[in-house]
């Protein structure tokens, strides 16, 4: 059976735990300073050994909770990398929590241009190496709704929206 690795901020680990445990497959949840196993998605090394049985990956950091400049590096460099290490992978299906708009006027926060362009890395990356995908957009700075990431994750893997 497919297994799902969610990693998420701490703050919404236990949502996202709720979320994909309606889902017919094993689910892991790795958030920082959460529930289940931890991680620190800036430090690769921390994410990679979780990726060793898991046919899909959920990236889900679309809350800015952080600041300006680590959002920017964690939906740029790093998310580059990330998808740069999931050719060599078992990992054939991505979920990607795209975040919503900064609120912040004027020029915008730090890396806004980058964040707002990294749905469409995605989307160009895994085209191009036959990775499955899918960009589900953050309505708000608060995130996605763990369910909407958990009904992607679901139909990437064949099995459709969860009940």
């Amino acid at each position: 059976m497919a297994r799902i690795v969610v990693c998420s901020d701490g703050a919404r680990g236990a949502a996202f735990v709720a979320a994909f445990a309606r889902l017919d497959a094993p689910v892991t949840v790795a958030s920082e300073g959460g529930e289940g196993a931890t991680l620190d998605p800036l430090r690769l090394g921390t994410v990679l050994p979780l990726l060793a049985d898991a046919a899909c990956l959920c990236w889900c950091f679309g809350a800015r909770r952080r600041p300006a400049a680590e959002f920017a590096e964690l939906h740029g460099n790093r998310l580059s990398s990330l998808l740069e290490r999931l050719v060599d992978s078992p990992v054939r299906a991505f979920v990607y929590e795209s975040p919503g708009r900064s609120r912040s006027g004027g020029g915008g926060a730090v890396g806004d241009d980058e964040v707002a362009m990294a749905g469409e890395r995605v989307a160009e990356f895994c085209r191009r190496k036959r990775i499955r995908f899918a960009v589900v957009e953050s309505p708000d700075e608060g995130g996605a709704d763990p369910a909407d990431l958990a009904a992607a994750a679901a139909r990437l893997l064949g099995g459709g929206a969860p009940a």
